[in-house]
């Protein structure tokens, strides 16, 4: 579930999350490293940022940037969780938590947050490139192409400036679930938002993660084949 920096508050079982997760680090470490995307070889000049979608997709842009994904690496509560990691698993721990929290940063090696789309959070270049993500219970993908094509749950739309690619994945909840679901390295389960909704009444009905979570908004113009292109809620507000 994703919710958003005024929702955080609200939620009773946040501080015993945060401990779960400092008992797992003390005792087991950190969980295995998946076998992934080999972050270290991808060119940090691939991703852009999210300020230069916004002058064709604006509302996506504004939704975005109310979102919890916008405020993933820069939250008040993650930094004071990144440096107690850091401090008790040693600098090589913040790498593990921004694969979620900042993955371009994870990408390119910069822990430290120094660049500006660093601390874009889960930003739109990310999201967008991803080609497949296969949950295994720790913060991973299994593809991305970041460059000049962009993956999405539509294919091409009149005027666009960059390539389009038509993307199965983008409109299933696996995209979700290579960091809404995390496991210690001995198994004990921390988030299993993903495992949730596959036990759900909603997963059996066809309901995935963007269903509820990314329902859609008002049209924008046609796409070349004359449909109207609905876009997907990129606020991600939590339904209760």
């Amino acid at each position: 579930m994703i919710l958003t920096r005024r929702q955080w508050g609200t939620l009773p079982t946040l501080a015993t999350l945060i401990s779960m997760l400092t008992l797992a680090t003390q005792s087991t470490g950190l969980p295995e490293e998946p076998v992934s995307l080999p972050w270290a070889q991808v060119p940090r000049a691939k991703y852009g940022s999210a300020s230069s979608c916004r002058p064709c997709h604006r509302q996506v842009y504004e939704a975005w940037s109310k979102s919890a994904h916008a405020e993933a690496a820069v939250d008040a509560l993650f930094a004071a969780s990144l440096r107690s990691v850091a401090r008790q698993e040693g600098e090589s721990a913040r790498g593990w938590c921004l694969k979620c929290h900042s993955p371009v940063a994870a990408a390119t090696g910069d822990h430290d947050l120094r660049q500006p789309l660093s601390r874009e959070g889960v930003t739109c270049d990310f999201c967008h490139t991803l080609s497949a993500v296969a949950p295994r219970g720790g913060p991973e993908v299994s593809a991305a192409r970041p460059g000049e094509k962009s993956s999405g749950p539509h294919g091409r739309q009149a005027g666009a400036p960059h390539m389009r690619k038509l993307s199965a994945v983008h409109a299933k909840s696996e995209l979700c679930g290579g960091c809404h679901e995390l496991k210690s390295r001995t198994g004990v389960p921390l988030l299993e938002t993903y495992s949730e909704w596959k036990q759900s009444r909603f997963a059996r009905s066809g309901d995935q993660c963007q269903t509820c979570h990314m329902a859609r908004g008002p049209a924008v113009p046609p796409s070349e084949d004359g449909q109207r292109v609905v876009p997907p809620d990129h606020s991600i507000p939590a339904r209760r």
